[in-house]
C-alpha cells in the first residue's frame, strides 16, 4: 500500500514537472547577443528596415515570455517564445550583415566624393589664379576667394567625419562641397569667358 502511495506521488510530481516548462534561456542569451552584434556594426543607421525588424521580433518574443510567466506554472508554454527568440536572432543576424555591407558602401562613396571635391576645388582654384586688376571685378575675385576658403573647410569637415567612421556625414557634406564648386566653377567660367581680349 505504501509502496503504491509513492509510486502514485512519484508520478505525479513527474507530471508537475513536465507541466512546469521553463523559459527558453538558451534563445533568449542567443538573440540578445544577436542584436548587441548587430548594434556594434550600426545597424540602426545603416540597414534600419532589417534592424527595426529585428528589434520588433525581440519585443514581441518578449511579450510572450511575460504572458506564460503570468499564467499558472503547470499550464505555461514557452514553444511560441522559442521560436520567435531565435527568428529574432536570425533577423538580427540579417541585420547586421546588411550593415556591414551598407556601411562598406557608404565608406566607398564617401572617399570617393571627398577625392573628387578636393580635385574639382583645385581645378577651380587653377582657373582663377589670375584675378582682374579692376576695382568691381577684383572685389568680385576677392569675394570667390573667400567662397573658395569656405569650400575648402566644408572638405575637410567632410574627411573629420569620414576619419571619425561617420561615412555617410561625410559623404553628404562632401556632395554638397562637390555641388557648390560646379556651380562656382561655372561662374569661373563666364567670367573668363567675357574678359576682354588685347591685340
Amino acid at each position: 500500500m505504501l509502496k503504491g502511495r509513492r509510486l502514485f506521488l512519484a508520478g505525479i510530481a513527474a507530471v508537475w514537472l513536465t507541466g512546469c516548462a521553463a523559459p527558453p534561456q538558451q534563445e533568449i542569451d542567443s538573440a540578445r547577443a544577436a542584436l548587441e552584434a548587430a548594434g556594434r556594426q550600426e545597424a540602426a543607421t545603416y540597414a534600419p528596415d532589417a534592424w527595426r525588424e529585428a528589434q520588433a521580433a525581440f519585443d514581441a518574443a518578449s511579450w510572450e515570455l511575460q504572458a506564460q510567466a503570468r499564467k499558472l506554472a503547470w499550464t505555461r508554454s514557452y514553444d511560441q517564445a522559442r521560436d520567435q527568440f531565435e527568428q529574432t536572432r536570425l533577423k538580427a543576424v540579417w541585420a547586421k550583415s546588411a550593415a556591414e555591407v551598407a556601411r562598406e558602401t557608404a565608406r566607398r562613396s564617401a572617399e570617393e566624393l571627398i577625392v573628387e571635391a578636393r580635385a574639382a576645388l583645385e581645378a577651380v582654384k587653377a582657373s582663377a589664379k589670375h584675378p582682374p586688376r579692376r576695382g568691381h571685378a577684383r572685389a568680385d575675385a576677392s569675394a570667390k576667394a573667400t567662397h573658395l576658403e569656405a569650400l575648402s573647410m566644408g572638405i575637410d569637415e567632410a574627411q573629420q567625419s569620414f576619419e571619425a567612421r561617420d561615412f555617410l556625414t561625410a559623404a553628404l557634406k562632401a556632395e554638397a562641397v562637390k555641388r557648390q564648386i560646379a556651380e562656382l566653377s561655372g561662374g569661373v567660367g563666364q567670367a573668363q569667358a567675357k574678359k576682354p581680349t588685347t591685340s
